[in-house]
C-alpha cells in the first residue's frame, strides 16, 4: 500500500482556520485554507508551515469564510494550482472572496480585481459523484494550454497585507428587488411596510427578478484566457472567455490506472454546493469530510456515507450533543419570535452571509405562509435582510435553483419563494442601514433583523447591538455557533469586560439561543456516516471541534468500535 502523510494545519485547537495537508509519492494537495477567528485570529494570514509553492492544487469542500478566506494570501505567497470545488462552490467563491478582500484591502480596488480574476482563473468545477484523475495516466482537468505555461493576465503581482481588525461593507451586490420611489417599503399585492424613512428601500414583488440564466454546460464562467495545473507543471490548462469546463470524468466513471491519484466530491449537506472529499490513490482512500450537514436542511440533502475509507478526517463541531429535529427547531423558532415580537420590539438575529442567511429566509416564508408567526400590529412584519454580502449570496443562490432539492423546486411551482417572499425587505447603502438603525432605536414598531456577521466580530450586526442591546425590548437571537473570543460568545456568557470593549456599555436586551438550529452534523449524524460505510476506516482522525467536543466524540466511537483507531491531531 502506497504511502500517504497527512498534515493538519488548522481546525486543530477549535473550529476555525480549515486547512489540511495531503501528500503521496505523486501529489501534494490541500483541503481548505480558512481563516481563523475568535481568539485564533490573532496568527499572519500570510505565514504558511508548509511550501506554498510545493501544493499542487487546492480542493475547497464549501465556501464558508473559515474554510476558503485564507486563499487570497495563499495566491499571493505563490500558488498557482487549480482550486477545485463544487459547481456551486465555484460560483459563490469569487463572490465570498471579494467580500473578505474589500473589508481587509480598503483603498485599492485594483488589487481586489486582480486577485480576483486570478481566483476565477485556477477554478476547476468538479461534478458531484465522478471520480476525477489527476495521475500520469488520467485525463487532464481541462484542455492543456499552448507552451505549458501559467497565464497571468497582465503579469499582475499580488501582494496582500495583513489585515487591519475593523470592518467596512463591502461591495454592492444586485439588488433582490429595485428601489421604491418615494423611500416607502412596499410588498406584491400592494401591502406597505412602513418603517419610516431609510433613504432608498427596496421591495419584493410577486415577480421577482428573473434568475441568472444557468451557464451553457453548467461551467462556470470567466473572464479573460485562464490557466490552472494539477501537474506542476508537467501539464497547464486554460479556458477562455466561454464558461470553464467542468472537469471530465474518468472512464466509466471509474478510478485511475495504477500510479494516479483521483479525487471525487460527494454532497456533503451542510450549505448549497459544501462536499466531503475522496481521494484514491494506489488502493488507498482518505476522505476528509470538511462540514458534514443534518437532515432537514432547505437546500441540501443530507450526506450519504462513503463506501469505505483507509482513514477519516471527520469535523467534530457537536461530536458532544443531540440537535432537534426540523420540525421542532420550526416550532421553536416560531415560539420564540412570536414571545420576542410581543412588545413590539426588534428580534436581532445574527447570522452567516452563506447557508445560515437563506436557510432563515426559507423558514421563515414558511412560517408566514403557515400563518404561524404573530406580531401586535395591523402592518405586515417586516424581515430586514441587512448585509450587502448575504444579498449578494442569495441572489446568487436563486440563480443556482437547478441545484436546490425537489421540495423547494415544488414550492416554486405554484408561486412561493422562498427567497423573494412578499415580507422581505432588503437594504443595500450603508447610508439607509444607519437611517434603519436610528429608526428603530426610537420606535416601537416589530421587525426582524437578520445580519451578518454570525459570530458578531463585524459588519453591520455590531451597529444594531451598539443601538439596541440596553433596551430591554430588543432581542438577540443566536442560531449558530459561537467561537471562544468572540463578540457572540461574550454576549451568550454576559461577558461584561468584553462587551464594554466592543461597545455595548449596558446590556438589557433578551440573549436567546435556539439549539439545534445549526447547519452542522450533530454527535447522531457524524455516528451514521462512519456507520453507513461498507467497509470502515482503520483510522479516524478528530478535528475541526472545541476538546471537550472531540474527547466526548472519542469516547462514543471508542465504545462502538475497540478496534478503530481514533485520534485527535495536535
Amino acid at each position: 500500500m502506497s504511502k500517504v502523510d497527512i498534515l493538519h494545519h488548522g481546525a486543530v485547537t477549535g473550529v476555525t482556520g480549515s486547512c489540511h495537508q495531503y501528500i503521496c509519492s505523486s501529489h501534494n494537495l490541500l483541503i481548505d485554507c480558512g481563516l481563523f477567528q475568535g481568539s485564533e485570529s490573532d496568527r499572519d494570514l500570510s505565514d504558511f508551515p508548509f511550501d506554498v509553492s510545493a501544493v499542487d492544487a487546492l480542493i475547497v469542500t464549501h465556501g464558508h469564510i473559515d474554510h476558503v478566506g485564507r486563499i487570497p494570501w495563499l495566491i499571493a505567497s505563490g500558488f498557482r494550482g487549480a482550486i477545485i470545488c463544487s459547481e456551486p462552490t465555484a460560483r459563490l467563491l469569487p463572490i465570498i472572496l471579494r467580500d473578505a478582500l474589500e473589508i481587509h484591502i480598503r483603498d485599492d480596488q485594483a488589487l481586489v480585481d486582480s486577485v480576483v480574476r486570478r481566483l476565477e482563473r485556477q477554478i476547476v468545477a468538479v461534478e458531484f459523484g465522478k471520480w476525477v484523475g489527476c495521475g500520469t495516466n488520467a485525463p487532464p482537468l481541462a484542455p492543456p494550454l499552448g507552451g505549458g505555461e501559467l497565464s497571468v493576465a497582465n503579469s499582475v503581482s499580488v501582494t496582500l497585507q495583513n489585515p487591519a481588525t475593523s470592518h467596512t461593507c463591502a461591495t454592492k451586490p444586485p439588488p433582490l428587488a429595485p428601489p421604491l420611489s418615494g423611500g416607502g417599503l412596499s410588498v406584491a399585492n400592494s401591502v406597505s411596510v412602513s418603517l419610516q424613512n431609510p433613504a432608498a428601500s427596496h421591495t419584493c414583488a410577486t415577480k421577482p427578478p428573473p434568475l441568472a440564466p444557468p451557464l451553457s454546460g453548467g461551467g462556470l464562467s470567466v473572464a479573460n484566457s485562464a490557466s490552472v495545473s494539477l501537474q506542476n507543471p508537467a501539464a497547464s490548462h486554460t479556458s477562455a472567455t466561454k464558461p470553464l469546463p467542468l472537469a471530465p470524468p474518468l472512464s466509466g466513471g471509474g478510478l485511475s490506472a495504477a500510479g494516479g491519484l483521483s479525487i471525487r466530491l460527494q454532497n456533503a449537506g451542510h450549505i448549497l454546493g459544501s462536499a466531503y472529499v475522496e481521494l484514491e490513490f494506489n488502493g488507498h482512500r482518505t476522505v476528509f469530510s470538511g462540514d458534514l450537514g443534518s437532515p432537514g436542511a432547505m437546500f441540501v440533502d443530507p450526506p450519504a456515507s462513503p463506501e469505505q475509507a483507509d482513514v477519516l478526517v471527520i469535523e467534530t463541531t457537536y461530536g458532544d450533543r443531540v440537535h432537534t429535529s426540523r420540525q421542532e427547531r420550526e416550532q421553536a423558532l416560531a415560539r420564540l419570535v412570536n414571545k420576542a415580537l410581543s412588545d413590539a420590539g426588534t428580534l436581532l438575529i445574527p447570522a452567516f452571509s452563506l447557508g445560515r442567511t437563506q436557510e432563515l429566509l426559507s423558514m421563515f416564508e414558511h412560517l408566514l405562509h403557515t400563518g404561524q408567526l404573530r406580531w401586535p400590529d395591523s402592518k405586515p412584519l417586516p424581515i430586514i435582510l441587512d448585509s450587502p454580502l448575504a444579498s449578494e449570496l442569495t441572489f446568487a443562490y436563486r440563480s443556482l435553483a437547478e441545484y436546490w432539492p425537489a421540495r423547494l423546486t415544488q414550492r416554486r411551482l405554484i408561486q412561493r419563494l422562498p427567497l423573494a417572499f412578499d415580507n422581505l425587505v432588503t437594504v443595500d447603502h450603508h447610508g439607509e442601514h444607519r437611517h434603519l438603525v436610528k429608526r428603530l432605536k426610537h420606535t416601537d414598531q416589530p421587525a426582524i433583523v437578520i445580519a451578518a456577521s454570525g459570530m458578531c466580530q463585524g459588519g453591520r450586526i455590531v451597529n444594531y447591538l451598539e443601538a439596541l442591546a440596553s433596551n430591554p425590548k430588543t432581542d438577540i437571537l443566536f442560531v449558530g455557533y459561537q467561537a471562544q473570543g468572540t463578540l457572540g460568545r461574550a454576549l451568550l456568557e454576559n461577558d461584561v469586560v468584553k462587551l464594554r470593549k466592543a461597545g455595548i456599555q449596558n446590556l438589557k436586551a433578551n440573549v436567546l439561543t435556539l439549539p439545534g438550529f445549526s447547519a452542522h452534523a450533530d454527535q447522531q449524524d457524524l455516528l451514521r456516516f462512519i456507520e453507513g460505510m461498507t467497509r470502515l476506516p482503520r483510522q479516524v482522525r478528530l478535528v475541526h471541534g472545541d476538546a471537550g467536543a472531540k474527547k466526548v466524540f472519542r469516547r462514543v466511537l471508542k465504545g462502538r468500535f475497540d478496534k478503530m483507531s481514533i485520534e485527535i491531531p495536535s
